[in-house]
């Protein structure tokens, strides 16, 4: 693919910052093709909230700079610093920037830059758009691919540990390998009482979370969770903050935007706990995340079952060991 914005586009350098918005960040350093001058400035490169491959992830629109080296959103507005920016330290007399959009997604920002001064017409441009609509499928397909690898792997790996695992470690790896594979950074596990009128906080993975969250609570009388619990039915909420969910979300972690929670369920379908995940990012969860969260709470439930299955058998049998002692 990159082959193709050398000979037919003609660019010097291309530049692909791939991006997620569920985390709101970017894969570095970017992938790069083309003869690099300083190729430690690339390994060492970072994204700044002033940064074009911010601006362009943001804006969501392409950027064309006929001439790089006087362009401010490119060199910024620091003369001193300018030389040390990218287009100065390569020597980029024009540049181009363009959004990477699959299915309404932005899944990076690509950028086509020239040692020699370009026009950048109309074909030109098209030509540009074309090859960045392949770059965000290809982009896209990848995930794809990795991702389900990901997922039947998480999922093996969680078979494992089911099996003789002690339940603590078996939730928190069930709550991590979720937020890798969905790409968030918090999550939590909570589980029912025997009367199923409380939950109890089991896992809270991931930083930032709010000091007071409650350690128990009342199931349908605090939040997302206390709702799924009490519904037995997994919610996928875009925005806790629309009126839809209001009087019902309680925030827990500050500047949480999107949440996803799925009840755990027996046999019968009675419940055994709740997972869920939250997201600074709006409408952070898709279809997919939904599926495999369902999956996992699947999971969950055979290490919840066996462990106490396993805590059935053994004080009835620790007891008659007792007394057995006793009698001789």
């Amino acid at each position: 693919l990159f082959e193709y914005g050398h000979t037919i586009l003609g660019a010097d350098l291309i530049t692909l910052f791939p991006y997620h918005a569920a985390t709101d960040e970017f894969d570095l350093p970017p992938v790069v093709s083309g003869k690099v001058y300083e190729p430690a400035q690339i390994a060492a490169y970072g994204v700044r909230p002033d940064d074009i491959a911010r601006r362009v992830v943001n804006e969501a629109k392409a950027h064309f700079s006929r001439e790089a080296q006087e362009d401010e959103i490119l060199v910024g507005t620091d003369l001193a610093r300018r030389a040390t920016r990218f287009v100065g330290r390569e020597r980029i007399a024009s540049a181009a920037a363009v959004s990477l959009k699959a299915e309404k997604e932005v899944v990076g920002a690509l950028f086509f830059n020239y040692r020699a001064k370009q026009r950048f017409g109309s074909h030109h441009q098209l030509l540009m758009q074309t090859f960045a609509q392949y770059a965000a499928v290809a982009i896209q397909r990848a995930r794809f691919v990795g991702r389900r690898v990901g997922e039947m792997e998480a999922l093996a790996e969680i078979d494992k540990v089911i099996v003789g695992g002690a339940l603590p470690d078996v939730l928190d790896k069930i709550i991590r390998l979720a937020c890798e594979i969905v790409g968030v950074r918090n999550g939590g596990i909570f589980l029912a009482d025997e009367n199923g009128q409380y939950l109890s906080r089991v896992v809270l993975h991931g930083t930032g979370w709010q000091a007071d969250v409650p350690q128990e609570f009342k199931i349908g009388e605090s939040g997302v969770t206390g709702w799924v619990a009490h519904h037995k039915r997994p919610a996928r909420i875009g925005d806790v903050w629309a009126s839809e969910w209001q009087g019902i979300y309680v925030e827990s972690l500050p500047g949480a935007r999107s949440e996803l929670a799925v009840p755990i369920l027996d046999e019968q379908n009675d419940l055994v706990g709740v997972i869920n995940l939250e997201s600074r990012t709006a409408s952070a969860f898709s279809e997919d995340d939904e599926r495999l969260l369902v999956a996992l709470a699947g999971q969950a439930y055979i290490a919840i079952r066996n462990q106490r299955q396993f805590e059935a058998e053994l004080v009835p049998t620790f007891q008659r060991n007792i007394s057995g002692q006793r009698v001789a």
